[in-house]
């Protein structure tokens, strides 16, 4: 059985430091979702108003297409639960994704 030993906060704001901890696995990240819900498919590529944390998801890969997230609403929203957003390089904290992001170190 796995129990977990301690949770790591990722330095808020450092998305070097984010991507770094992204290589060993998965990340919970609190983000800004206020425009995802009429998300299909594709990069998402929108503004967040990057005023307020609404929602959790698992960061799971980041690419020349942008962050990979698993939201938890389900197979049938997005690319099956999963969406992509843009991350352009004149906002360097879409959708707030670097402000709260937190894993597990399991014993």
């Amino acid at each position: 059985m796995f129990k977990v030993k301690r949770l790591v906060t990722v330095k808020p704001g450092q998305k070097q430091d984010l991507l770094n901890k992204l290589k060993n696995q998965p990340i919970s990240v609190g983000i800004d979702a206020s425009d995802w819900q009429f998300y299909q498919n594709g990069i998402l590529d929108v503004r967040c108003d990057g005023t307020e944390i609404n929602h959790s998801v698992l960061l799971v890969g980041y690419s020349e297409r942008g962050w990979k997230l698993k939201n938890s609403w389900g197979p049938i929203w997005g690319e099956n639960g999963y969406i992509t957003i843009d991350d352009p390089y004149d906002d360097p904290d879409p959708c707030l994704i670097t402000q709260r992001a937190y894993y597990p170190i399991m014993s």
